[in-house]
Formats: structure tokens, sequence, C-alpha cells
């Protein structure tokens, strides 16, 4: 029966000694700060010549390979964010690129209007406030 393509071989990607991953792992993240064509998690692994399951295995294993995983899915989001605004890169698969790897909607979930009515309350407070000091002047 074949492994499935989420399983870690323990004993090939066991072989190097954490402080040499580390090196790997931050030439990944150089790769994705200075490199525009690192578009995916994938890419940056394969700038170094690991394929992408050999670094989940290290990212899950020890969290400071997790945290560079996730500054390098935030390099991209970034960067793919800025080439949708620009015009460079088309919204819908941008949108797509950035959920895989991690960026998260905004929502309010306390359905409570705000609004315009409590801005117009603040704003009576500064005018009193500025009348106030007017007058004492």
């Amino acid at each position: 029966m074949a492994k499935s393509s989420t399983s870690y071989p323990n004993q090939k990607y066991n072989n190097k000694p954490p402080k040499v991953v580390l090196r790997y792992f931050n030439q990944i993240l150089e790769n994705a700060k200075n490199n525009n064509d690192v578009l995916s998690w994938q890419d940056a692994c394969y700038s170094i010549g690991w394929r992408a399951t050999k670094c989940d295995y290290w990212a899950e294993k020890l969290p400071i390979f997790g945290d560079i995983k996730k500054e390098v899915r935030n390099i991209i989001i970034s960067r793919v964010n800025k080439g949708a605004i620009k015009g460079k890169f088309v919204p819908a698969p941008s949108i797509w690129r950035m959920k895989q790897c991690g960026e998260r909607d905004e929502k309010d979930v306390n359905n409570k209007h705000t609004g315009l009515s409590q801005l117009s309350g603040i704003f009576d407070e500064v005018d009193e406030q500025i009348n106030e000091e007017k007058e004492t002047k």
C-alpha cells in the first residue's frame, strides 16, 4: 500500500542536526525576501533544493522552523497582495493564494452597528471641548 503524501519518512529527513537545518531555513527565508518569483511555500523550499514535505516535517518538529515558515508565508502574502493591488496579479487567484498562505478575512461577529451615530457623538464632544477652550481664553 502506498504512503500518503502527508506522511513524513522520519529516517530520511531526520538525518540532519537542527543547527544545519536552521541554516537551510534561514536561506529559505532570505530567498523568500529577495526573490520575487517565490510565490508559495513550495517555491521557497525548492529554492534551496528541498521538497516542501521535508520543510513541513522540520516546521512541525521544532517551533523555530514553524516560525520561519510563518514568516515566509507572510512575505508571500505581502508580495501577492501588493501585486494584486498594483495590477500585476489577477485579484481572484491572488486572494486564493493569500488564503492558502494563511491570510484570513476579518469578520465582525458582533452585528451591532455603531456607525455614524456614535461618530457624531464623538464629534459633538470634541466641538464642546474646543468651545470651552475658546471661552476660557
